[in-house]
């Protein structure tokens, strides 16, 4: 990532709330996630995308993986992560300290 008009971010998982369950929008104000790197001065696009992609989520009701929530989620790493997860027992990595990136914006 790199300082660019090209609209890249990085947000954080804080701390266990419903939004980092994905039960809610997001505010990236470090009360559920903290932006961590934005591309651009004008960071409001970043909790637009990510509140976009966690609506969607909201509202699948897992039917719609490759349709919908793949617009939004590298659905191959979501699963690899999870597995990562489970493996080395990182229970704290599933709703906290996890990060978030966006490399367009979506």
């Amino acid at each position: 990532m790199n300082d660019s008009t090209v609209q890249q971010a990085v947000i954080c998982a804080d701390k266990y709330t419903d939004a980092t369950d994905f039960k809610a929008l997001a505010v990236l104000d470090g009360s559920d996630y903290e932006l961590e790197y934005c591309s651009t001065d004008d960071t409001s696009w970043v909790t637009t995308s990510f509140n976009r992609m966690l609506q969607a989520v909201i509202d699948s009701d897992g039917s719609d993986i490759d349709t919908t929530l793949a617009q939004y989620i590298d659905i191959d790493s979501a699963i690899d992560y999870m597995i990562d997860t489970v493996l080395v027992e990182a229970a704290d990595c599933i709703s906290k300290n996890t990060l978030f990136a966006t490399y367009d914006g979506v």
